[in-house]
């Protein structure tokens, strides 16, 4: 479960010299983009690695030069790695498993169709998480940027809907100079003519829908004015995957109402079609009631966006439609399509209210938690979430680590070394690596730069009981920059004030 961008491309269908100039490109968006970009690399330090994260977001290895984006600095917040190689040699080289040689694609007759044709001959580039982290936005522009350069021969794919994309079309367009399209698989009518002929009409469709990010809502909307007759075949084909009473069949309802904006259409192929699922009338009117499409307010404006790490289905505010319809005129549309009197379509309309109501007062109904996309540490300026300025949390006081450090002085003169710092960033640098503490470059500065012996003592009770998550990131890299205060308060015999809100890691 995550929120993913990927990239696909044709890289027979790519020039060596096109790609290149894509490479310098995405050089330019990244430092363009507002947020310093972060790279997740390693070095060697006394025979060990070391795990870091730099903002060059460039750096070579022995396929060449390559860009990689795993965050940002200013918000810290960091997902999985995002990689392009600046040599397509690199993608051509994965049609063979061992790499031995190159090997071009199988189907030479298929040259010059689209890569939704041509999967078999496609390479990806890279598909990771961004969890909806701020430099999803910078991953999502170099995607669509990828597709505008090389149409037909490269596909953004992943969870393009995740965060509102309007207003980072509009960024990278005015970074590049460029007129731009958003990605393919959020145009509905742009993938239906990429399908071109290979299939017939249905087929065609039901990939369209397979294919389209954020639901076949927008595609049915296309398809009522292009081919109606098509579009019920499609939609009853679909609504008889599910029965009435389960969640696919609520996502499918959503997307109908929100595609046709057609309640007697719904009525019509969910419960009077032949040949279609023949649900019960009165599930279907449950499931529109449900999705609020009997009052007139529309669903939130980031209802079909991902928050946080979550999809947007696991939120309750996901299932509620944009379409609205007076129940008086539901009512009488309803009966025009079913010959059902208007009375006793209110009826079912009436006992549906009365059934949720009645779920909605029961006992110990469980409430829905609020998710933001990021958690912001309060500063000492700023109220948290109890309405209390963060300076008046309670602090944690550190005293001098006295016992962690006989314990330490005690291993290391058995082992026959001297208590220096020589020593101990020999020492930091092994746990280091055992642990695989990632840290940015300015914090390894910090260690490097260190010359008291019991500081780096400390430093290294902490690495010894780092978990790698991004919050023990946090508190380390924040420790480091207070070794000045650390070291006066304890040299004054005081213990040191730790003023986060979290209880630091333990110096043992």
């Amino acid at each position: 479960m995550g929120v993913y961008l990927g990239l696909d491309i044709l890289p027979w269908e790519i020039e060596s010299a096109e790609w290149e100039g894509f490479y310098d490109e995405v050089m330019k968006i990244i430092n363009a983009f507002p947020l310093p970009v972060l790279r997740l690399g390693y070095e060697e330090k006394f025979g060990y690695r070391r795990l870091l994260l730099s903002r060059n977001p460039e750096s070579q290895n022995e396929r060449g030069r390559y860009l990689a984006i795993c965050g940002d600095a200013r918000t810290g917040h960091c997902a999985e790695q995002f990689v392009i190689f600046r040599d397509l040699q690199v993608y051509r080289k994965r049609y063979e498993p061992d790499d031995s040689q190159v090997k071009k694609p199988k189907r030479k007759n298929q040259a010059g169709w689209p890569i939704l044709l041509r999967e078999e001959d496609s390479v990806r580039v890279f598909y990771e998480k961004t969890q909806s982290r701020p430099s999803h936005d910078l991953i999502w522009s170099i995607v669509t940027l990828a597709e505008n350069l090389f149409p037909g021969r490269a596909c953004a794919t992943g969870n393009l809907n995740a965060r509102r994309w309007q207003e980072t079309l509009q960024w990278l367009e005015s970074v590049t100079g460029r007129r731009l399209q958003k990605p393919l698989l959020l145009d509905a009518e742009r993938l239906w003519y990429a399908f071109g002929t290979a299939f017939t009409a249905l087929e065609r469709a039901q990939k369209v829908t397979e294919k389209l990010v954020g639901g076949p809502a927008p595609f049915y909307s296309f398809l009522k004015l292009k081919d109606p007759a098509l579009l019920r075949v499609l939609v009853k084909n679909r609504l008889k995957e599910y029965n009435s009473r389960t969640v696919g069949a609520l996502s499918e309802c959503l997307y109908i109402l929100d595609g046709t904006e057609d309640l007697r259409f719904l009525v019509e192929v969910a419960c009077l079609e032949p040949d279609g699922p023949r649900w019960e009338l009165t599930d279907v009117l449950s499931s529109a009631y449900y999705l609020g499409a009997f009052v007139p307010e529309g669903k939130a404006l980031d209802a079909t966006l991902a928050v946080g790490f979550l999809p947007a289905e696991f939120l309750p505010e996901y299932y509620h439609t944009d379409f609205y319809l007076e129940k008086e005129l539901a009512c009488r549309q309803v009966a025009e399509v079913t010959g059902l009197p208007v009375q006793k379509i209110e009826e079912m309309i009436l006992e549906i209210e009365k059934e949720n109501k009645t779920d909605s007062n029961k006992e110990g109904k469980e409430e829905i938690p609020f998710y933001t996309a990021d958690s912001e540490q309060p500063s000492p300026d700023k109220p948290d979430h109890t309405g209390e300025p963060a300076s008046r949390t309670p602090q944690v006081e550190i005293p001098y680590p006295q016992e962690l450090i006989n314990t330490l002085k005690e291993q290391v003169a058995a082992i026959g070394k001297n208590w220096d710092s020589s020593t101990l960033h020999h020492l930091v640098a092994a746990i280091a690596s055992k642990k695989n503490v990632v840290l940015t470059e300015e914090a390894w500065k910090i260690v490097d730069e260190e010359k008291d012996p019991d500081l780096l003592a400390v430093i290294l009770g902490i690495m010894n009981n780092y978990h790698k998550f991004e919050r023990a990131t946090n508190v380390i890299e924040f420790i480091l920059k207070q070794l000045p205060d650390i070291k006066e308060s304890w040299e004054n015999g005081r213990p040191w004030k730790y003023p986060g809100r979290h209880r630091p890691i333990p110096l043992h």
